[in-house]
């Protein structure tokens, strides 16, 4: 067991500094060929992609769970329940996550 987690950890330093090393090199391209501008708007999208995969946190999945019953017998009442809901929930994480990014 010992053996394995000490392969586990190895195998995710190599991949993080690998990771790290890329980035690195992926910015120093786009800052010399591509422009200091484009460099900024690579991070600002690349950064909230991050942002929403965080927001996120299974929420996808949960609703696709909710779905699956009412979708197989036809419910819609249910279905624009679920649905409601759902676009309610990511409208206040948008305003939540638009008013964080205006603050900072």
């Amino acid at each position: 067991m010992s053996e394995k987690i000490s392969k586990n950890l190895q195998m995710n330093l190599f991949i993080t500094l690998f990771i790290g090393i890329l980035n690195f090199v992926i910015n120093k391209y786009f800052a010399k060929y591509m422009g200091i501008n484009t460099l900024g708007l690579m991070k600002l999208f690349t950064q909230m992609v991050a942002y929403l995969s965080l927001v996120d946190l299974g929420i996808s999945n949960a609703s696709s769970y909710a779905l699956y019953k009412p979708l197989v017998e036809k419910d819609k009442v249910k279905i624009n329940l679920i649905v409601s809901t759902i676009d309610s929930f990511y409208k206040k994480i948008a305003i939540i996550i638009l008013i964080v990014r205006h603050v900072s």
